[in-house]
């Protein structure tokens, strides 16, 4: 019970943080997306690292991060 519960806190925290940065449309597409690599075999089978580089590529494409940050 206790790690269900330290899940919810932590989820919480992620999407205060998102929000900081991201609009709420922006953060509703990034939990979305999350879920859809959650939920889909091929996703899964990619390791963690290989993931969050994904998600550091989208950052540049969308703008979010350069060489300049």
């Amino acid at each position: 019970m206790f790690e269900q519960e330290n899940e919810c806190d932590t989820s919480s925290i992620r999407i205060a943080v998102l929000e900081r940065d991201f609009s709420a449309d922006q953060v509703d597409r990034l939990i979305a997306l999350r879920q859809q690599y959650l939920n889909d075999p091929i996703y899964s089978a990619i390791g963690l690292d290989a993931r969050r580089l994904l998600f550091a590529r989208w950052l540049v494409q969308s703008g979010y991060l350069s060489e300049d940050c």
